[in-house]
């Protein structure tokens, strides 16, 4: 295989890659904002969430303190995505996801900084560990 072929593979699977993060960051929001009763479906059993400090354990605990949030819109002005090696996490087909945007909640606007740590489950993304924070 010629050092081209393996940089155009390389290239294809990263296009893939964030074409496919970006349709799951697209419903992870949607669901955020108008769909809560679906979130935990994006969420492994063993997911971790830290919301501006709180740190809650388990997918079917990380649902039930999403549901109690106040309603949500969020506004993305950059998602980026990186996929890591195999084998450089515990976590099976890795990919970091950093977003970051401004969100309205309780009629204030705040903007925000939200990493996640994905896993593919059943050849969909899930939630291994997600990170909020606002930051003004």
């Amino acid at each position: 295989m010629t050092a081209s072929k393996d940089v155009e593979d390389f290239v294809k699977l990263d296009e893939d890659m964030c074409r496919d993060v970006k349709r799951f960051v697209d419903l992870f929001y949607d669901a955020m904002d108008r769909k809560r009763d679906k979130i935990g479906f994006l969420y492994t059993e063993d997911a971790t969430l830290v919301w501006n400090g709180n740190a809650i354990e388990g997918g079917e605990n990380v649902a039930k303190f999403i549901s109690q949030l106040p309603e949500t819109k969020h506004e993305l002005v950059c998602v980026d995505a990186q996929r890591l090696p195999e084998g450089a996490v515990e976590i099976p087909k890795a990919t970091i996801v950093v977003t970051t945007g401004d969100v309205i909640i309780k009629g204030i606007n705040h903007a925000f900084t939200q990493t996640f740590a994905l896993t593919v489950e059943d050849e969909k993304y899930k939630i291994r560990s997600d990170r909020f924070r606002y930051v003004d």
